[in-house]
């Protein structure tokens, strides 16, 4: 549970507002969403290789984890890059979305379909 806020969503600060270290310089502002799109796949993939994921990340019963992944999952850079770089992970946040109780809520908060692939 600290990894996720610790190293990915503090990414996403960054990430919302590259002004926010090297001012206006733009060419820099590109690099800081390149690296860090980088930086939040290598965390991803990292995740991928400490999971022996039984229906959820980490088990049978779904977990706080697994909002939480599925949430961040849905920022930039997207599923997309989620599923190259942890596919397991990925088909895991896929039975995250499918499970009915969550519907409502995805669409109206984080809906997939059109913006982010799935």
């Amino acid at each position: 549970m600290t990894f996720v806020p610790a190293v990915v969503y503090s990414m996403f600060w960054v990430r919302d507002e590259p002004s926010r270290l090297p001012g206006d310089d733009l060419a820099a502002q590109e690099m800081i969403k390149v690296r860090t799109a980088e930086r939040v796949a290598d965390c991803r993939a990292a995740m991928e290789s400490r999971i022996t994921p039984g229906r959820f990340p980490l088990g049978a019963e779904l977990t706080v984890l697994d909002l939480y992944v599925s949430v961040v999952s849905r920022w930039t850079p997207h599923r997309k890059r989620f599923h190259e770089v942890a596919p397991r992970m990925g088909e895991l946040m896929r039975r995250v979305d499918a499970l009915p109780e969550l519907t409502a809520f995805w669409a109206e908060r984080f809906p997939l379909v059109g913006r982010y692939g799935s």
